[in-house]
């Protein structure tokens, strides 16, 4: 995953928690023990100390969208007409370090990176987009179509779910309110809830079905409805269900 990096001068903690927007989505952090953190946005329902948060998916009304005007060359700045959704709100500057992409007719196969967005409610019918490069090819308005894809930290914000099958974001290393900015977990010793017991050091952990827990992909049966990415795995000691258990974090 990538992501702006700093090396000092950040402007929260990272056990602090923000109401407003301190730092870039995505920003890397690394501390002085090899732990590494991503500054994250968390969705509308709070997230708790040490639970792994997942990424939100793309919201329907964001995919797919036809171009509202002619997009020439060397734009920035593009609006999308888009469908009001309830419960796909997201602050002005969540798609910031994801990415605009260009999925179907002309211009189709582009990517831009995106550096803000204007704020989308639940009855939002507009959305303008800024890009961090111009347009490379030409965008028809009504025909080229493009998604609006953000960052795993951002979005409508970082949840625990045991069934969403999208990008684990990182642990929570504090309590964090619903839609405040904290700094999660990817990398390094991270205390995180075990969903199962297993007693083998080494073995690969994914999200599991328990809500921000982490456990083994042998104990997954075909029909569960979770995503499969690696998220660390065992270390140190064995793995006790319900327990929070020191992992080892390989998300970044």
């Amino acid at each position: 995953m990538v992501g702006p990096q700093k090396r000092s001068g950040f402007s929260q903690g990272i056990m602090d928690i923000s109401s407003t927007k301190k730092e870039a989505l995505g920003t890397l952090r690394v501390l002085h023990d090899g732990r590494k953190f991503r500054y994250a946005y968390a969705g509308a329902t709070a997230l708790n100390a040490g639970k792994l948060g997942l990424a939100a998916a793309i919201p329907t009304n964001l995919t797919n969208v036809a171009v509202t005007n002619a997009q020439a060359i060397g734009d920035y700045n593009v609006e999308l007409t888009i469908s009001a959704a309830a419960g796909n709100a997201m602050p002005a500057g969540a798609l910031q370090g994801g990415f605009l992409v260009v999925n179907d007719s002309t211009g189709e196969g582009y990517q831009y990176p995106i550096e803000s967005n204007s704020e989308i409610t639940s009855t939002s019918t507009t959305v303008n987009i800024t890009l961090g490069e111009p347009i490379k090819v030409a965008l028809v308005a009504s025909t080229s179509e493009v998604t609006l894809c953000h960052c795993p930290w951002g979005g409508s914000g970082v949840v625990e779910s045991g069934t969403e099958e999208n990008a684990p974001a990182g642990v929570a290393p504090c309590a964090v309110t619903a839609n405040y900015y904290y700094w999660a977990q990817t990398g390094g010793i991270a205390t995180v809830l075990n969903g199962e017991s297993h007693s083998y050091k080494g073995t690969m952990l994914c999200p599991h079905s328990t809500e921000g827990a982490v456990g083994i992909t042998s104990n997954y049966s075909s029909g569960t409805s979770i995503a499969f990415t690696p998220v660390g795995y065992v270390y140190g000691c064995a793995m006790v269900s319900g327990e929070y258990r020191p992992i080892m974090l390989t998300i970044d």
